[in-house]
């Protein structure tokens, strides 16, 4: 199966969530790479060497390229039960000094899982480059 390029959102925005904490996750994925799913509903099959997009709060602030596909396992951390992880290459893992907005690729509310066209990904590199990486 081919690459893809998705957007993983954060699901469940809470009203204390911030944009530091959504981006301190990201940089945690430079640690061990994993990404834990609380439901395996609506991801559906993202195959090795896929890239992944974070949304939060409308913006794309980092990316990932895939290293291993989901593992479907019931998994417990911090009090939070999770059906499964995706593994991300950690040397892969970059995060937008200044975030995208996801309307530059004409999905102004990236609040699921969300496959884009290939041809979307220069535009989005284009202007995550001209802001810089963390």
């Amino acid at each position: 199966m081919e690459p893809k390029l998705c957007i993983f959102p954060n699901s469940r925005e809470k009203e204390s969530d911030t944009v530091e904490d959504r981006r301190d996750l990201i940089r945690n994925l430079k640690k061990n790479g994993r990404y834990y799913f609380r439901s395996l509903h609506s991801v559906g099959d993202i195959p090795l060497g896929s890239v992944a997009l974070f949304a939060f709060k409308d913006q794309l602030h980092g990316e990932a390229i895939v290293r291993h596909t989901i593992k479907r396992k019931l998994v417990y951390r911090y009090g939070e039960r999770y059906e499964g992880y995706i593994t991300f290459e950690p040397t892969s893992v970059r995060l937008f000094r200044v975030p995208v907005s996801t309307r530059l690729i004409g999905c102004p509310y990236a609040r699921s899982y969300h496959k884009l066209s290939w041809s979307e990904y220069p535009r989005i590199i284009k202007q995550a480059v001209e802001g810089g990486f963390e």
